[in-house]
This record gives C-alpha cells, sequence and structure tokens, in this order.
C-alpha cells in the first residue's frame, strides 16, 4: 500500500514474508482505513442490490444487477 510497502491484507502479508500480528502493520492508519473503505463498499453493495430485489419491474430490476454486478 503506498510508499510505505505496507501489505494490504493477510495474504500479501505472508507472501511478503512479514510475521502476523507485527505492529509496523497491523497498527498502520493505512491498513486500518483499508480495511473500513472495503466493509463500506460491501456494505454499499449489499444495499443496492436488495434495492434490486425490490424493484418490480423485471427489466429495471435486470438492469440494476448489471450495473451492480459489472466489473
Amino acid at each position: 500500500m503506498g510508499l510505505k510497502h505496507i501489505p494490504k491484507d493477510a495474504a500479501h502479508q505472508v507472501m511478503r514474508r512479514i510475521p502476523v500480528g507485527a505492529a509496523s502493520v497491523e497498527e498502520d492508519p493505512h491498513r486500518l482505513r483499508y480495511t473500513e473503505v472495503q466493509n463500506t463498499l460491501r456494505h454499499i453493495r449489499q444495499v443496492l442490490e436488495e434495492r434490486a430485489a425490490a424493484e418490480l419491474v423485471p427489466k429495471l430490476r435486470r438492469e440494476m444487477l448489471e450495473v451492480i454486478n459489472a466489473r
């Protein structure tokens, strides 16, 4: 993550051979913020999927799901 070379998740941390629980990683504000952003995006996606499921018009529901699932 950025110039500090802080791993963004546990898999990346293991790949870089940084011990799990290392203070330099676990207390890094950028790593903590990355996790918060991931949780927020997951919540937004869930809300959008609920709105699409509640849509009564099949064509609009299908379009909404296409947009939500686009990558």
